[in-house]
């Protein structure tokens, strides 16, 4: 639990099955009002290669995070996207 945060930390994706280039609803709650954190995604294909991507966001003023309404502030991807992009 964050110092400042009244509940734990909670991370949702929504399916928790999809393929690939499905859209996934992803949301966070219980972060500090304007917290800036990073996401990280890997996928692992059917042949064992691994693919990572990541991006650089910031809580709202009730310290949540909704990917659907939220931009990437950096990191693989900029802007908003339903889906991780994969290097």
């Amino acid at each position: 639990m964050d110092a400042d945060s009244k509940c734990p930390v909670e991370l949702l994706v929504t399916p928790t099955k999809s393929l690939v280039d499905d859209d996934l609803d992803v949301t966070l709650s219980g972060l500090r009002s304007w917290q800036t954190i990073t996401l990280v995604a890997a996928l692992t294909t059917e042949d064992d290669r691994t693919m990572l991507s990541h991006a650089h966001y910031v809580a709202d003023h009730e310290g949540c995070l909704d990917l659907h309404r939220s931009s990437a502030h950096g990191g693989s991807y900029t802007g908003k996207h339903n889906h991780p992009r994969y290097n």
